[in-house]
């Protein structure tokens, strides 16, 4: 897996009125294999509504 450099970035808001941010490309050479992510919370405060898409 690939992920992005750290480095600031904003969620742009779709046409639907939701907000989205790009996190990082998979690639899994064409097998039918499984994929793990993790999220990780690096700052305190409540967090809600995540919302997985196009995984």
């Amino acid at each position: 897996m690939y992920m992005f450099e750290p480095r600031l970035q904003r969620p742009s808001v779709r046409r639907d009125g939701w907000l989205e941010i790009e996190m990082g490309e998979f690639f899994n050479s064409g097998k039918c294999e499984e994929v793990q992510m993790n999220v990780m919370e690096i700052k305190g405060g409540w967090k809600s509504g995540l919302f997985l898409e196009g995984i």
